[in-house]
């Protein structure tokens, strides 16, 4: 919907969410088959409308919500659509987009990675290692926003961020005026900053419900090109999530696990579906066929590195090897070092010069 479009219209598409089930699937085949942004679209929006009642506060609410946030609308059928999620049963009528929608619209390759809300260590630093080897290739990595696998993904991105990409996705279970966790309003807020976007196919107000974990899932799924579960339990929503992707035909690789930690059971059971094993993170952008979008003189990984020595000050090469979740630094460093960007203290610590 075009920015500055008439109020009344927008709320008129957002009581789309009042329609009967039957009446959503009619409007969605009719959508499908209109002219994206056309004059058909456009008639067969106001004659759904025509049948609608007035707008309550509560639409009024959300639009100015809408409007005073950024919040863009994208109704089924037009062009700025995922066309990724036609691929779904049930997909969204309307989706909201808070964020920078440009970058959203042109991504490289969405790739989503998800996992357990009470994620360990190691599923923390698998997860850090995968964004940090493919960030270089351009990748907007997809998720949740949940704790855990999906936090955890969200500020890799962010912290191994390549200019001008969108670097992550959040799907949100709620209306978009609500951050959900509420503990997670820094992150989120970091994501729209830094060029990423928040979605919800749900009506600004809307509480959180069971149910709409997994239809926030489907949609984690239906925008990614690959699903990657770092750690699920027998019964989560990362392993529903898995589900949906492989009903979908988009491949789902999964990191094995020691035997009995429950914090793998789902990904053993994918494994043993079919899901592909992931083993090799540092080949993984090679196995995937991720063509690189940056051009051959960007180094992202020695930017990096003068990056978080900016911000954190001194590190040791085992700091630095953790907080970049690479294990190959001491050549870069070398190569830092001897270029002058940066000097080794005594100790072994680095810092800009």
């Amino acid at each position: 919907i075009e920015e500055g479009e008439d109020v009344i219209n927008q709320l008129e598409i957002l009581q789309i969410s009042n329609l009967s089930p039957v009446r959503q699937r009619r409007l969605r085949t009719l959508l499908h088959t209109a002219q994206s942004g056309g004059e058909e679209l456009d008639v067969i929006f106001r004659e759904v409308a025509a049948t609608l009642p007035p707008p309550s506060r509560e639409e009024e609410q959300a639009m100015n919500f809408c409007n005073q946030s950024g919040t863009r609308l994208f109704l089924f059928g037009s062009f700025e659509y995922p066309q990724s999620l036609d691929r779904l049963a049930d997909p969204p009528l309307v989706l909201f987009v808070r964020g920078d929608t440009s970058r959203f619209q042109n991504m490289h390759y969405p790739l989503a990675i998800v996992g357990s809300r009470r994620a360990d260590q190691d599923g923390i630093n698998n997860t850090k290692q995968i964004v940090s080897s493919l960030s270089q290739y351009g990748v907007t990595f997809v998720s949740g926003l949940a704790f855990g696998i999906d936090a955890a993904t969200h500020w890799a991105a962010l912290r191994f961020q390549i200019e001008n990409t969108c670097p992550t996705i959040a799907i949100m279970p709620c209306g978009l005026d609500t951050i959900y966790p509420k503990a997670h309003e820094k992150l989120a807020y970091a994501i729209l900053d830094a060029g990423g976007v928040l979605i919800s196919e749900f009506f600004p107000g809307t509480q959180i419900q069971r149910h709409h974990f997994l239809q926030r899932n489907r949609i984690v799924a239906a925008l990614s090109n690959v699903v990657i579960i770092v750690q699920a339990g027998q019964r989560s929503g990362a392993r529903a999530t898995a589900t949906v992707a492989a009903d979908l035909g988009i491949e789902v690789l999964a990191i094995p696990g020691p035997i009995g930690n429950w914090l793998y059971a789902g990904n053993h059971d994918l494994l043993r579906e079919g899901a592909s094993l992931l083993t090799d993170i540092p080949s993984l952008a090679h196995d995937l066929g991720i063509a690189p979008s940056l051009p051959p003189d960007v180094e992202p990984v020695h930017e990096q590195v003068c990056e978080l020595l900016r911000e954190k000050g001194a590190l040791s090469l085992t700091n630095l090897q953790n907080e970049l979740a690479r294990f190959d630094l001491s050549e870069i460093l070398l190569e830092l070092e001897s270029s002058g960007s940066l000097v080794c203290l005594p100790g072994g610590y680095y810092r800009l010069n």
